[in-house]
């Protein structure tokens, strides 16, 4: 577990890196030499509608969001989840444009499409995780009164963790299935070659988890259990739940349940580009997108068999997780079906 990886500072050669400083203006310079080299090569300025939304999320980052995070003496902290985040957005983002291209889609649509999903897809993981924690994300000040800034501060604070898979996963389809409605993409297709790559950034974004200490699983004596230090999340849930004193120090070993998931999600990844090139996908759009449902939501169920960090929902006796599971790969299978009869009367007529 390590929350914050390091600092950078808060000035540059005197001027504020962050605020109204050398940051906005290099955004401001990156935006505009990339607008001049599209017109130079295409003689058009394509999609400036993300430009424009781009400029307008990361400048308010820049000036009223990342100053209020700076640590006295220290500066703006890394934090390892943040990091992971932005590693896993970028690595998911290389893969489906790499598999636009070989499948002969618009790239540069398609960087559009996930620019847009990924907006989409962390809205929806907060959404999820502020609507399952949310009073544990209320603030109050010694005398029990409300703090409202301190409150809504801490249900958009990203950079100490806080995303649901699950709300990512639904958000970024809805994101992405309106965008391509609204552009006339092809929709199975698109879905098919951005499934490998979501899962690609699950895989990353679980090992964010473990350095936040999050997701982590339930009490385990097994050799590669591991130990989390005190004060982490699995220390204080330990103590909330009796199964340390209230003073100790001590942590007991848990599942690597994030280590897992990553190794899950790898192999899931492995295997949806494996599936995409067989014949029998590739002559049925929509059977990648749809067996990625289904994997991994049986993935996603055996696993929350081992956290612990989430109670029943519902009284339901199953976590929100595996309900939503549940759904998903129902979902999945209801498409695989649906898909394969589509092609089977298409090529019966």
């Amino acid at each position: 577990m390590r929350q914050t990886l390091c600092y950078i500072p808060e000035t540059l050669f005197g001027c504020p890196l962050f605020g109204w400083g050398w940051g906005l203006a290099l955004l401001l310079v990156t935006v505009f030499l990339s607008h001049i080299y599209q017109y130079v090569k295409h003689r058009k300025i394509k999609d400036i509608g993300s430009s424009l939304a781009l400029i307008a999320i990361a400048g308010a980052m820049l000036v009223f969001v990342l100053p209020n995070l700076a640590v006295p003496e220290h500066g703006i902290p890394i934090r390892g989840y943040g990091f992971c985040l932005l590693v896993a957005i970028l690595s998911a983002l290389g893969l489906v444009v790499h598999l636009a291209r070989r499948n002969n889609l618009s790239t540069e649509k398609v960087f559009s499409l996930c620019f847009w999903a990924v907006i989409s897809g962390i809205l929806g993981a907060r959404l999820f995780f502020v609507t399952e924690y949310w009073r544990e994300m209320l603030r109050f000040d010694p005398a029990g009164n409300l703090l409202v800034s301190e409150s809504l501060f801490s249900f958009f604070n990203l950079a100490d963790g806080g995303l649901v898979v699950f709300g990512s996963i639904l958000g970024g389809i809805l994101g992405a299935l309106i965008f391509m409605l609204l552009n006339k993409m092809p929709i199975l297709p698109t879905f098919d070659i951005m499934a490998p790559a979501v899962i690609l950034g699950s895989a990353i974004g679980r090992i964010g988890c473990l350095l936040n200490g999050c997701c982590f699983g339930g009490v385990s004596d097994l050799p590669w259990a591991i130990v989390f230090p005190p004060d982490s999340p699995a220390h204080v849930y330990q103590i909330m739940h009796g199964m340390l004193p209230p003073d100790s120090t001590e942590v007991l070993p848990v599942h690597p349940t994030q280590i897992y998931s990553s190794i899950l999600a790898l192999l899931l990844c492995g295997t949806l580009l494996f599936l995409g090139k067989l014949r029998f996908y590739q002559h049925r759009s929509g059977l990648v997108f749809a067996s990625y449902m289904i994997l991994y939501s049986a993935g996603r169920f055996m696993l929350e068999i081992l956290r612990t960090d989430e109670d029943s929902f519902f009284g339901t006796g199953l976590t929100v997780s595996q309900n939503v599971s549940i759904l998903f790969g129902l979902t999945g299978i209801a498409l695989f079906v649906y898909v394969c009869w589509k092609t089977h009367k298409e090529r019966g007529t």
